[in-house]
């Protein structure tokens, strides 16, 4: 009795979430567009070229099918991939879901605006001395520092370029806006 009581409790205070079903239940309605199983194998580079038949590359097509489907009604321009905490894959997904969109015929540029841990440029295997960073302090234009990547479909990178001393500041000025608008004038997804 005492060990299925502790199980119960275990049961009704934990944070975890068991499946997709009780994920929208929790967010009242909002689906779920994808889930992507562990992305480590693809820390070290792009899994849809690396393992285009695993079932993580699958899932980032599927996810990329869904955002497709969510553009329907409207232009999808832009699209943000972030993560509550650090190191659960966000630049991993994002660099995934560029090579997705870019191999569907999309033009597609993919900006690294993590400036506190920037790892978009190691993905690729582009220089990430000068990027984001240096456009938004106008250091450098825009056209000589988004990089483009040989593989399918027309995808560039805009690397973040050199950590600021404070970043949140950047990402706050009215300078990214601009900066996001000429990316769009660029491409067909930023």
């Amino acid at each position: 009795l005492v060990g299925l009581g502790c199980a119960v409790l275990l049961e009704n205070t934990t944070d975890v979430l068991g499946d997709a079903d009780e994920l929208e239940r929790r967010l009242n309605g909002v689906p779920v567009l994808a889930s992507i199983p562990s992305l480590e194998e693809a820390r070290a580079g792009i899994l849809l070229l690396q393992a285009p038949q695993s079932a993580s590359a699958e899932a980032v097509r599927s996810l990329r099918t869904s955002l497709q489907f969510l553009g329907l009604d409207r232009t999808l321009r832009r699209i943000q991939v972030t993560s509550a905490s650090e190191d659960e894959g966000a630049s991993t997904v994002a660099a995934n879901l560029a090579v997705a969109f870019a191999g569907a015929g999309l033009r597609v540029v993919i900006v690294d605006a993590d400036l506190r841990h920037p790892n978009v440029h190691r993905y690729f295997g582009v220089d990430g001395l000068r990027g984001f960073t240096t456009v938004l302090v106008r250091q450098a234009d825009l056209g000589d520092v988004m990089q483009p990547i040989a593989m399918q479909g027309w995808l560039r990178v805009l690397a973040a370029g050199p950590r600021p001393t404070n970043p949140s500041e950047i990402l706050a000025s009215g300078h990214l806006g601009r900066l996001l608008g000429q990316l769009e004038e660029r491409c067909d997804l930023v």
